[in-house]
């Protein structure tokens, strides 16, 4: 089990790294894991989905038994929606604005009347309510 730069008890900035270097950061962790001839599978949750299966994309001869997907992060929620302006304008920002944060539009609330919950949804390393302008990118 692993915790992404950012995420949960690891070090660097929350949310704010390109998919590129965590993309480089499991595959260094999957090379490792096959390297004992055992079967190795991966279960990943959320965003950690996208993640795993993009690195699939760009390495399809991984030795992998299996990977298992729990609820998959493909993309943002349908009230975020995009135009092709707002796109082509995310392409081209500069490095400035990276640090520009896009709220999930998860309302925590509707996720449970538990108040504890709400509050460790709100303050747990865990769980994050936005991402970075570069992460998004």
């Amino acid at each position: 089990m692993i915790d992404l730069r950012g995420f949960g008890y690891s070090g660097g900035f929350r949310v704010n790294n390109p998919i590129k270097s965590t993309l480089s950061d499991i595959g260094i962790l999957l090379t490792r894991c096959c390297e004992n001839g055992l079967p190795t599978y991966i279960m990943a949750h959320g965003y950690g989905c996208l993640l795993v299966l993009a690195l699939l994309q760009e390495n399809p001869n991984l030795p992998l038994a299996g990977v298992i997907a729990l609820s998959p992060l493909f993309s943002f929620p349908n009230i975020k929606k995009f135009s092709y302006i707002h796109n082509f304008l995310l392409s081209f920002s500069p490095t400035i604005f990276d640090d520009i944060l896009i709220n999930n539009m998860i309302n925590p609330t509707g996720l449970t009347n538990n108040p504890l919950k709400i509050k460790k949804n709100l303050t747990g390393v865990f769980n994050f309510q936005y991402v970075t302008l570069k992460m998004f990118k």
